[in-house]
């Protein structure tokens, strides 16, 4: 890594000393001042939602005093500033030295944009990337066109179902709309993928007369607790035809298990006991509520999965603040005794639960060429041959995915650089 030139030191000293000490993470005296605009909004704001949370357990005399404390004014200009709390320039010069540690600014700020979505992140759960948003936009148009080709067109009138107050019941809703679309998420994290997929995708299963259905599988507790969180605040109301649920399991298990029975119930207690995730396909049995020995079908599986490679890791090609504060777990697959390449473990067993649950759509983030070719060629072999494909979004040196569709479709390449098998 290049080193700061004094220059540029003295130049952002000069604006602010703050100012100096974020162009250690961020090497860049714009990105700096972008970072330090944000540090700034999120230190005036944070002290007043603490004393709010306080005085929640406060007698009601003493709750509308700090409401009072916390009144807005309007400025000469008409709009609305909240009157700043006492303490937020000590809060400030703690965020920029946490910053200047190399924190992600996204741990310290507790948000990361995603689509339309604010996505709460923390630390122990990986931050979702604007190379994983702009994959989930491009999968979501690939689904709209599956989705499109495999029912007919709704009479609903889309624009007054999506008004407030408009949906039909359920009972109605159960009536009027097609077979469930269900869209399968594996090592889901923050659960900002198919969050972001059911904001993109709740019209288009208006319109084919179907439900959609997303779950999102994670085996951290972490990491599936701050998904619910995010769930709670993307869908803060029920939609009629849109479901997102999340489920602890094991990705990697993809045996098939003796499914419970009514005499014999799923006990996810037992597993929580132990401190272990069932296997993925007992979890999903449960979770669809299976009324037979079958196993669970799904539509469409998507993934990020870890696909970083133990050299890869330490080697310096990830970077240093990713190696000390997201966990490792997100990102570097753990040791199997399998034949394919390090990093690579997530795609075979992914592939493996496609064929289980009769997957028609796959669609797999991956680290880098090399990887996408390993992957392409995986899926190949294991009968995606109608069509896979590695998109490249954003030309050659942009975001990656690996897709294989199985049923009969047409895909608008215009919109993608993609490239062929």
């Amino acid at each position: 890594m290049p080193r700061i030139s004094r220059r540029l030191l003295r130049q952002a000293q000069a604006i602010s000393p703050l100012l100096a000490l974020l162009l250690r993470p961020c090497r860049n005296l714009r990105l700096a001042y972008n970072e330090l605009r944000w540090l700034k909004e999120h230190a005036l704001r944070e002290p007043q939602k603490l004393r709010l949370q306080a005085s929640a357990s406060k007698p009601e005399h003493n709750r509308t005093r700090e409401r009072r404390k916390l009144r807005r004014y309007h400025n000469t200009n008409g709009a609305t500033e909240a009157v700043a709390a006492p303490g937020w320039r000590t809060l400030l010069a703690r965020h920029v030295s946490r910053r200047a540690r190399g924190e992600p600014l996204q741990y310290i700020i507790g948000t990361q944009p995603f689509g339309e979505l604010d996505i709460l992140c923390r630390p122990g759960v990986l931050i979702p990337r604007p190379e994983t948003e702009q994959i989930v936009e491009e999968a979501a148009e690939l689904i709209k066109d599956w989705i499109y080709r495999k029912a007919p067109q709704n009479t609903l009138n889309i624009n007054s179902c999506l008004e407030e107050g408009k949906f039909p019941v359920s009972t109605e809703a159960d009536s009027v709309l097609g077979s469930d679309v269900t869209i399968l998420d594996l090592c889901t994290g923050t659960g900002c993928i198919p969050l972001l997929l059911s904001d993109l995708l709740r019209r288009t299963t208006i319109q084919s007369e179907r439900k959609l259905s997303l779950v999102g599988v994670d085996i951290s507790s972490q990491a599936l607790s701050l998904a619910r969180q995010n769930r709670s605040r993307s869908l803060p109301k029920p939609l009629f035809n849109c479901s997102v649920k999340f489920v602890r399991a094991d990705v990697l298990d993809t045996t098939i298990p003796i499914l419970p029975r009514a005499d014999n119930p799923f006990n996810e207690r037992a597993f929580d006991k132990h401190q272990i995730a069932p296997p993925v396909l007992f979890a999903l049995h449960h979770l669809f509520a299976s009324s037979d020995s079958s196993l669970p079908k799904v539509n469409i599986l998507i993934s990020n999965p870890p696909y970083v490679s133990p050299t890869a890791y330490s080697n310096g090609t990830t970077d240093q603040s990713v190696r000390r504060y997201e966990p490792r777990l997100a990102l570097v697959p753990p040791p199997m005794s399998s034949t394919v390449p390090r990093g690579d473990e997530f795609y075979a067993k992914i592939l493996e639960l496609a064929k289980h649950t009769e997957a028609s759509v796959v669609i797999f983030e991956v680290g880098d060429p090399g990887q996408a070719l390993r992957v392409q060629r995986m899926m190949v072999e294991d009968g995606w041959e109608h069509y896979v494909k590695i998109w490249e979004i954003g030309g050659p040196e942009g975001v990656r995915a690996v897709v294989g569709v199985k049923d009969e479709m047409s895909i608008d390449e215009s919109k993608k650089s993609i490239q062929s098998t």
